[in-house]
């Protein structure tokens, strides 16, 4: 499936043909190929960027075409909801391949619809009347997809970080969880997240421990000064104390890097 994704050049039939059939296989009854089918989904989605022309451009004369209003809810309507049982699936496996997988998906998706949104207000501007009109609410369906998965990127994150044990679902979502704060926003970060990775500062897996404090330089920019002093800095002077000799070394260079920065 990834070779012949490489090989179909055209976005549409990648999202119609290809990733229907890989999302199916997150179904499937063996855990392996669920694994693989959602890194499958993750090599499609980075196969396709979005500084290109995703799309031939239709015609400014005529309103979206039916195939291109579909793709307002190709991802909030389809692939997320597809996915979204993985996050509690049986197997361990699975559930690491999901959230490593939440970051780069949630990012493809918020970028498509950007693209697609500036997309259909060029065209509006190029038409007129009845026409504009119909392209300027398609770039409102692309905006509030866009919003809408946001949401759903932020909750899920959310959700992973604070459930009970799952030390490795948490180490997967972790390491991206910076790239993750870029595509859902300060607003969110604050809202969702900023609680929600204290619980992991605290956790008895060492290595998740470990793997926070690491991003907290990167964090520390959607954060802010107030969130640094108020959560994370309380968490830094108990790591100061942790049994573990990673998680002390690391602290220290965490501490040390948000007071060159003025964080704390």
């Amino acid at each position: 499936v990834k070779a012949l994704s490489r090989r179909i050049r055209t976005l549409s039939l990648k999202l119609d043909s290809i990733l229907p059939v890989v999302l199916e296989l997150t179904n499937d009854p063996d855990a392996s190929v669920r694994c693989a089918a959602i890194r499958a989904c993750i090599s499609i989605t980075q196969q396709l960027p979005t500084d290109v022309t995703l799309a031939p451009t239709p015609q400014i004369s005529s309103p979206p075409p039916i195939h291109i209003a579909e793709e307002t809810q190709v991802f909030t309507r389809y692939v997320f909801p597809t996915l979204a049982p993985r996050t509690t699936d049986h197997s361990q496996a699975v559930r690491v391949a999901y959230s490593k997988a939440l970051e780069p998906l949630s990012t493809f998706a918020a970028q498509f619809h950007e693209k697609r949104a500036i997309e259909a207000i060029n065209c509006s501007r190029e038409a007129s009347g009845a026409v504009a009109a119909a392209w300027e609410r398609h770039a409102f369906a692309h905006n509030e997809a866009r919003t809408e998965i946001k949401e759903l990127a932020g909750e899920t994150a959310r959700k992973m970080l604070h459930s009970i044990g799952n030390a490795r679902e948490k180490r997967g979502l972790v390491r991206n969880i910076v790239r993750l704060m870029v595509t859902i926003g300060k607003k969110r970060v604050n809202e969702k997240l900023l609680r929600a990775i204290v619980p992991p500062l605290n956790d008895p897996d060492w290595q998740l421990r470990a793997s926070v404090i690491v991003r907290v330089q990167g964090m520390s920019v959607f954060i802010g000064y107030t969130g640094c002093s108020k959560f994370l800095l309380p968490c830094l002077v108990e790591s100061l104390k942790d049994a573990e000799e990673s998680v002390v070394f690391q602290s220290v260079q965490a501490s040390t890097t948000l007071a060159e920065l003025g964080l704390i």
